[in-house]
């Protein structure tokens, strides 16, 4: 989704797509997660709070440069539960077959002490209980470092499709996170 809000990159991005569907050459990312409810289990940062429980999935990235801008969402590393990450778990709605790439939209922005996180586990399940672990992404922030405020797209890649009707985030801090947007694709 674009709204009038959109930066460059991101009218770039939804014009290379449209091109590579038209042409029917590369591959389309679609968002399934849009949309669909979700829990967390530690409460939002009341200066980050979300709406109704829709940010995270409602299509729309976070602008970098505006940190106050309702479409972030945040939680604080004090406010991790005991194992210290955040889990968000997404309910599809129904089992889905060929999930392949998960993503997070997270805030970078050091000089404010909002910093990506450390890591990104994705676990799938079909009952919401039992969970298998099928990707994980290590964040390296060096070479972000420098670029303050940055938006960045975190995707965690299954080493092969996999099928599930909840999909959880495990979001392990380095610092106080501010995030935006779950996906499943």
């Amino acid at each position: 989704k674009l709204d009038n809000n959109a930066a460059k990159a991101d009218l770039v991005a939804c014009y290379n797509n449209l091109i590579n569907w038209y042409m029917l050459t590369g591959e389309i990312d679609v968002n399934i997660a849009t949309g669909k409810p979700y829990t967390t289990n530690i409460p939002f940062n009341a200066n980050y709070a979300d709406t109704d429980n829709k940010e995270l999935t409602d299509g729309l990235l976070g602008d970098a440069s505006n940190t106050y801008s309702p479409t972030w969402i945040g939680f604080n590393e004090f406010s991790a539960d005991a194992s210290g990450s955040l889990d968000v778990i997404v309910d599809l709605g129904e089992t889905m077959s060929g999930l392949r790439n998960f993503t997070v939209n997270a805030h970078h922005q050091p000089s404010w002490g909002i910093v990506l996180p450390a890591k990104v586990t994705v676990y799938v399940s079909d009952d919401g209980k039992s969970w298998k672990e099928v990707a994980a992404t290590t964040v390296a922030t060096e070479s972000i470092e420098s670029i303050n405020p940055a938006a960045v797209n975190i995707v965690a890649t299954a080493s092969e499709d996999v099928s599930a009707r909840y999909v959880k985030y495990t979001i392990t801090p380095y610092g106080k996170a501010v995030g935006k947007e779950c996906g499943t694709i």
